[in-house]
């Protein structure tokens, strides 16, 4: 017989790592997402100054 503690504990090993490797690969991916938004809006102003310069 399974006790409720043990079905707890069972469903915490269970769940436990595919909502760790959920969570872990949302904040690498919005992470990222946010890194490339701001290397894009760098060479964003860097080509305007380039532009600007040159007309």
């Amino acid at each position: 017989m399974i006790y409720k503690n043990e079905k707890s504990l069972i469903n915490i090993i269970k769940y436990t790592p595919f909502i760790f490797i959920i969570s872990l690969s949302l904040i690498i991916s919005i992470s990222l997402y946010f890194q490339k938004q701001n290397e894009l809006e760098i060479e964003k102003e860097s080509i305007k100054k380039e532009y600007l310069e040159k007309n």
